[in-house]
């Protein structure tokens, strides 16, 4: 589920960035509205839930592996300026979706998308193996259904 999230975020990224591109040569129309409502949607909704799979479910058991403490830190504060760099794009994506243009998308997608994409590349290729190799089924188990209760609520 998590590789899932991550690949999700990655095709917004992409999107966020086609979205630059029309909104200079196409300016804001009902394509770009409903781009602008997709992000805001996954962003508001989705995104934090991640962040909390990750920080209260995957990451304390991983933490047992000393090697990965320094990696681990480094990824809950980049949740940290994730979440920042998000409340800076968000009114930009509201003007948006509201049908007015927004003359800073470009730089604050360039922002966003920067911080995401290695951050999601460190998951993928450091976190999410070591996860699999180290921990044991049970352990996977209870943080699956930790993951799916969040999203119950």
């Amino acid at each position: 589920m998590l590789k899932a999230c991550h690949q999700r975020m990655l095709d917004l990224c992409d999107l966020l960035e086609r979205m630059c591109d029309y909104q200079v040569k196409q300016g804001v129309d009902q394509a770009m509205t409903e781009s602008a409502r997709k992000v805001l949607r996954y962003f508001e909704i989705a995104a934090p839930h991640h962040h909390a799979d990750e920080e209260e479910n995957l990451f304390p058991p991983l933490r047992k592996i000393p090697t990965l403490h320094a990696l681990l830190e480094k990824l809950t504060r980049d949740h940290q300026q994730h979440d920042s760099l998000w409340q800076d794009l968000k009114p930009c994506l509201q003007r948006i979706e509201s049908g007015q243009s927004c003359s800073s998308l470009s730089v604050q997608t360039k922002a966003f998308v920067n911080a995401y994409r290695p951050h999601i590349k460190i998951e993928n290729e450091q976190v999410l193996p070591q996860a699999n190799q180290h921990l044991n089924a049970e352990e996977l188990s209870i943080i699956g259904q930790a993951m799916a209760a969040r999203r119950k609520n």
